[in-house]
């Protein structure tokens, strides 16, 4: 380490004309000499090409040394050819923790060094690779300065490969803020980022290479990279620079007292009275009151600026201080001078420079504008941004003699005061009180002194009494910088492995060897709990080893690295999660997603609990207020409070699908939100593609060897609304147009433009009409909509399946069935798009059986695949001699009897306090991980065997485009569907499904019901030869005692008696009809209210299906098969994405099709005619009339017994399992 006051002890001080002429201007603007600390420092930084770490006090102009360091690289550019100086041949980094530093510096930068050529670009948390692309594209240049903050550059590094070429390039890298590595939350993400750097420019440039060098040796391999790094609270500068280059580096520490503005520090401690005891809340509006003297005491009529831990904190205490009898404006000439700014911004705005280029026409802040009249104003991010940047351009010329804000922008903006007060010493992270670090104080407290004013300036720590000696204290220490690497150093490890930077074990060693954690590791062993004795380096070496290979063994196990011999090498899972900036936490939480099935609701639910989402997510006090009238108008409400940070990230996503405005102090917060959830939501269908292609052996024998249909269909869908900001069947879906915003797409909402299809259908005068716009805006928008792609579906069984298995595999297919899928885009949407290219759009194509919840194949695939071929799939359904597992069935409905004895508790009152206690269980579960409704079903082992058998076989037909999926003996149907769901278009996704069902079911019942002969010859022997084959299908009772049942006989029986029977631990068997009642109250509501004309048939696949499911696992699952299981035919159908959830009807189909015709026959069974039901049967408010539909009856009013009396005996025929009247009888409970 440096002793600055050994260089400075013959330094005069330095003018800026003493530089060469063509870099005087980057100063002269701004001042003419330099002061103490630029002047001892400026020939190391110009004259030498050492790596310098500087610990300057704060309003230090430690910015001025970094541009020093830029005149540098110029000058030595220079010297290389001084005829013609190449300045574009600059290549530097600039890394700064806060975005509005990052641009800040850019704007300034650019400005400044214009005249040598140089161009800037910062790269933050809101731009893409994408538009850095685009820059140097427009401006057929290189981008000589990229300024950027360290999680944004870390994620270019690791998602873009050319991007590691230009570090290659690099020459110069400046990084402010440097005690940033202390931080928790980002600590790990600037020294993994710097330590990248380093090791890609030179893996050997460490600390123990460098100790095992020889002095000749260090000189031929010293680095030609630079770092200059610079921090006002970094005493350990000497441990820093040897991290930054062991070979040629300096660490400089700046005592406090060269300080340009000599800095008083106060603590002042108050004792809490009254209510103010109780809580560090009402402490804090304690102080509140207090502030006003000491404003007035040590401000000198001077600016000040109060730091506070909360926004809500900020605002009442502007509020309190404007209440005051006297304003704080130093003179009535201050406060003219107020308002003549802003008379003067109002009339012309360009007279601000170009980052406040805003129509500043008033506050949009109503509180702002009424303490503004008694000089104070108070600051935050949660304000509107014009609000925020007339605040700074005002606080700059100190016309506002008080500033309020909150302590989070104390790094992110530059504005220096001659008092500052931090009022109270706690902050609140994560819903939790905590003390302020001294780092953090100390940057709130070098606010204080603005060098160009100022010769002295006052910092005021206002706490309780009890803690006043305590900031004392810390006041006159100095904490060391630590490492937090340790926190993700697995993860780091294993984004090397994908960069290629480290192959083996010892690249490993030498990559931690260059970070910062080891150097403090071995000067602070104690701190890490590590066993290396302090200062040994060398003994250091066999510890590392072992804990790499630990670490090493960990990633192999999670399946993130493959070891082959001394080789590392990294699988497809780790570059995945590499490319999109994953933790193998949330990794390992999507690894698990796949193989559960989740809704949409349940998929958002748990993908909001991911750190990448909620992590910097505080729920605050005034947000709730917000929250609560969102959650009325989103999809997916919560019931109960809102509590946690991703309670709050789910309702804004929502918030933000559903196309509703959000406050803006909520706006922040949901910029983040929607950026993490496109990366992990993309991140999890990688992950499903990727599974779903490999196909990973199965854990145990009961699961199934297949991805959930349900998972990928939520995933993809969540995907595309993150990236459109809307639900896949949004009726905002005009909002992707060319110059319709939300406001134009909601007036079209209001008219009935829902969709694309509804636009194109419209006249382009009535669109101009509701739009208020001239033609030929209309023409030209639907013209648009006509450019989009419109994709065709068609699901087709055919007549045969030709295609042969092993013997072994032969020996238990009964049935095979070929079904045909072709995907293809209408020609006329082949003209180039202005909003989706061909060769750019992409769409995830997902085939699956909706029965079964097993996904068949999926792709993701662009426009431009599909134009040039079109997709084709053959799938080839294997129907088995397998049964369910019977044994794990009983064991369900011992369970379900058991669940069912606990529900029917005898005191009411009892009942009731367990529901509540059960709901308030609920509600506190879904705090920390949200409810999942898993699949429980078992399936046989013998039949999973068999299909990894089938799956091993059917690789072979890979290049014929086949698929084989495989049914057991009980299953009654299979619905197939194909989706195509847009990545980053919404209203473009359509659907097509294709229902088969099992032939030996239907032929039972077509003999039960002497049904064969409705059948032609050809059909009769088809369908003999389909039952023949299977010798273990059962025989179902006959419905002929439908008639003999006497409606009395059912009535006279209580209900009591079926709850005793399903109590019983001892099996029943099958139930008399006479066990059931169906009471007046029920009769009452069967009534049918469908008044549409068009009268079809009940397809009989549903009563067939309704009757002989008797394994269902739970009542969920008895209403599912409900809602699936609509009529429906072997024909294609394709449904288009639209705002109104459809079913599609009978007469929909083909007519002519022989399969409908056979279906009009067997609909002899009942005579009777009834409406085309399209409502959830179990929904609370149509519940009797959709089972008087299911039973095919139409009534003339709710007095037709005759009715009632066929209703009650279709469903007690239907039913006859003890397991499913048991349900029944739940259900008929439930809704009584």
């Amino acid at each position: 380490m440096c002793d600055v006051n050994n260089l400075s002890s013959t330094v005069p001080t330095k003018f800026v004309d003493e530089l060469p002429e063509p870099y005087r201007d980057v100063f002269s603007s701004r001042f003419q000499s330099f002061n103490k600390i630029q002047s001892t420092l400026i020939d190391l930084i110009i004259e030498t090409d050492k790596s310098l770490v500087i610990c300057s006090p704060t309003a230090s102009g430690k910015t001025v040394l970094l541009e020093l360091a830029i005149v540098s690289e110029l000058i030595r550019l220079e010297s290389l050819n001084p005829s013609r100086p190449q300045y574009d041949q600059l290549h530097a980094l600039y890394l700064a923790p806060l975005k509005a530093i990052v641009e800040e510096k850019c704007q300034e930068w650019q400005q400044r060094f214009a005249k040598f050529g140089l161009k800037c670009f910062a790269m933050t948390g809101d731009t893409e690779i994408e538009n850095y692309q685009k820059y140097l594209n427009e401006q057929h240049e290189q981008v000589n300065i990229l300024l950027a903050t360290p999680e944004k550059f870390d994620s270019v590094i690791r998602t873009h490969s050319e991007s590691r070429s230009l570090l290659r390039l690099l020459d110069l890298i400046m990084i402010d803020e440097i005690h940033m590595l202390a931080d928790r939350n980002r600590g790990d993400f600037l020294e993994a980022t710097i330590t990248r750097l380093k090791f890609l420019r030179d893996n050997s440039n460490n600390i123990i290479n460098v100790l095992n060098e020889s002095e000749g040796n260090q000189f031929k391999q010293k680095s030609r990279l630079r770092f200059i790094a610079i921090s006002a609270t970094a005493p350990n500068v000497e441990d820093l620079s040897v991290w930054l280059d062991p070979r040629n580096s300096l660490g400089i520490r700046v005592p406090p007292d060269w300080r340009p503005v000599k800095l008083k520090k106060l603590v002042i401690g108050i004792e809490p009275t009254g209510v103010a005891q109780t809580s560090d809340y009402r402490f804090d509006i304690q102080i509140s009151y207090k502030l006003e003297s000491l404003i007035r005491e040590h401000s000198e009529s001077k600016p000040t600026l109060v730091f506070c831990s909360t926004r809500r904190s900020a605002e009442f205490t502007a509020k309190i201080l404007a209440t005051s009898q006297s304003t704080y404006f130093e003179s009535h000439q201050q406060h003219v001078q107020l308002f003549m700014e802003l008379s003067r911004i109002n009339q012309n705005a360009n007279d601000i420079d170009a980052m406040y280029k805003i129509e500043f026409e008033s506050f949009k802040n109503t509180d702002l504008k009424a303490t503004l009249a008694s000089g104070v104003a108070f600051y935050h991010s949660g304000m509107d941004p014009s609000d925020r940047r007339l605040l700074e351009h005002l606080f700059s010329l100190s016309v506002i003699p008080v500033l309020v804000s909150t302590s989070s922008l104390a790094m992110g903006v530059n504005l220096p005061a001659h008092l500052v007060v931090i009022k109270n010493t706690v902050q609140y992270e994560a819903g939790s009180q905590t003390e302020y670090e001294l780092s953090h104080i100390l940057q709130m407290i070098g606010r204080a002194g603005r060098p160009q004013f100022d010769t002295n300036a006052t910092a005021i720590i206002v706490t309780k009494k009890e803690k006043k000696e305590k900031y004392e204290t810390l006041l006159d220490e100095e904490k060391e910088i630590e490492s937090n690497l340790f926190r993700s150093l697995i993860e780091q490890l294993m984004i090397e492995i994908v960069l290629k930077t480290v192959s083996n074990i010892n690249l490993a060693i030498d990559w931690i060897y260059s970070t910062f954690l080891f150097i403090r590791i071995v000067q602070n062993p104690e701190y890490y709990h590590s066993s290396i004795a302090k200062g040994d380096y060398d003994g250091a070496g066999p510890i590392i080893l072992e804990w790499c290979r630990q670490q090493m063994k960990r990633l192999q196990i999670i399946g993130l690295i493959s070891i082959k011999g001394d080789f590392i090498g990294p699988t497809q899972l780790a570059r995945i999660a590499t490319r999109y900036s994953i933790s193998i936490a949330t990794l390992e939480h999507l690894i698990e997603w796949t193989s559960t099935s989740y809704s949409l609701e349940q998929l958002l639910e748990q993908m909001c609990c991911c750190t990448e989402l909620s992590q910097d997510i505080i729920l605050r006090t005034t947000d709730k207020r917000f929250l609560n009238e969102l959650n009325k108008k989103i999809r997916f409400k919560y019931s109960d409070r809102f509590r946690t940070g991703s309670m709050k990230t789910n309702c804004l996503a929502q918030a933000a699908f559903e196309s509703l405005t959000v406050e803006q102090c909520l706006f922040d917060d949901l910029q983040r939100i929607i950026r993490s959830g496109q990366r992990v939501s993309k991140c999890f269908m990688e992950i499903f593609v990727y599974f779903f292609r490999q196909k990973p052996k199965i854990k145990t024998e009961q699961q199934p060897p297949w991805l959930h249909l349900q998972t990928s269909i939520a995933a993809a869908r969540l995907l595309q609304a993150f990236w459109t900001r809307m639900w896949y069947d949004s009726p905002y879906v005009s909002k992707q147009l060319p110059k319709i915003g939300h406001a134009f797409s909601s007036l079209l909402v209001e008219n009935g433009f829902t969709s694309f299809a509804r636009l194109l259908e419209s006249n382009p005068r009535q669109i101009e009409f509701h739009l208020k716009r001239k033609p030929p805006f209309g023409s030209i928008l639907i013209e648009e909509i006509k450019n989009l792609p419109k994709y065709q579906l068609i699901l087709k069984k055919q007549s045969d399946c030709s295609l042969k298995f092993s013997s072994v595999i032969e020996d238990h297919v009964k049935l095979k069935i070929q079904i045909e899928f072709k995907c293809w885009i209408q020609r006329q949407s082949l003209s180039i798009s202005n909003i989706v290219k061909p060769d750019k759009h992409h769409f995830h194509l997902i085939i699956g059986c909706e029965d079964c919840d097993q996904i068949l194949t999926i792709n993701r695939l662009n426009d431009q695949s599909l134009i040039q071929c079109n997709y084709a799939q053959s799938i080839i359904l294997l129907m088995t001699d397998f049964d369910d597992d019977t044994d794990s069935l009983v064991n369900e409905s011992v369970e379900f009897m058991d669940q069912k004895k606990q529900k029917n508790l005898s005191n009411k009152t009892e009942a009731k306090t367990k529901k509540k206690n059960e709901s308030k269980q609920k509600n506190k579960d879904k705090e920390n991980q949200p409810e999942i409704n898993r699949n429980s079903r078992i399936w046989p082992a013998k039949f999973i065997k068999f299909t990894n058998q089938v799956q091993e076989e059917s690789k072979d037909f890979s290049e014929s485009n086949i698929i084989v999926h495989c049914s057991l003996r009980t299953t009654l149907s299979h619905t197939f569907i194909a989706y195509i769901v847009s990545e980053n278009f919404a209203g473009l996704d359509v659907e097509a499904k294709l229902s088969i069902r099992n032939p030996f079911q239907q032929m039972n019942l077509l003999q039960e019901f002497n049904l064969l002969d409705s059948f032609d010859d050809d059909e009769y022997d088809q369908i003999l030869a389909q039952y023949n084959n299977d010798e273990k299908q059962k025989h179902d009772e006959s419905l002929s005692t439908l008639e003999s049942i006497d409606i009395a006989d059912i009535q006279s029986t209580s209900l009591n008696e079926i709850s005793e029977l399903s109590n019983s631990s001892k099996k029943p068997s099958a139930l008399p009809f006479s066990d059931f009642k169906i009471d007046d109250k029920i009769q009452q509501k069967i009534t049918d209210d469908n008044n549409d004309d068009d009268d079809e048939s009940l397809m009989y696949s549903v009563f067939t299906d309704f009757r002989k499911r008797i394994r269902s696992n739970s009542e969920k699952e008895l209403k599912k098969f409900v809602q699936s299981y609509l009529p429906g035919t072997e024909t294609t159908t394709m449904t288009p994405s639209t705002s109104t959830k459809t079913t599609t009807s009978i007469h929909n189909n083909n007519i002519e099709n022989q399969s409908i015709i056979n279906e009009t026959k067997v609909a002899k069974i009942f005579p009777f005619k009834r409406k085309i039901c399209l409502n959830n049967p179990f929904d609370n408010n149509r519940a009797w009339t959709s089972m008087s539909k299911l039973g095919r009856f139409n009534f003339k009013d709710n007095n037709d017994v005759d009715g009632n009396k066929k209703v009650s005996k279709y469903f007690l025929a239907t039913t006859n399992s003890n397991r499913y009247r048991i349900l029944l009888h739940k259900f008929i409970r439930l809704h009584q």
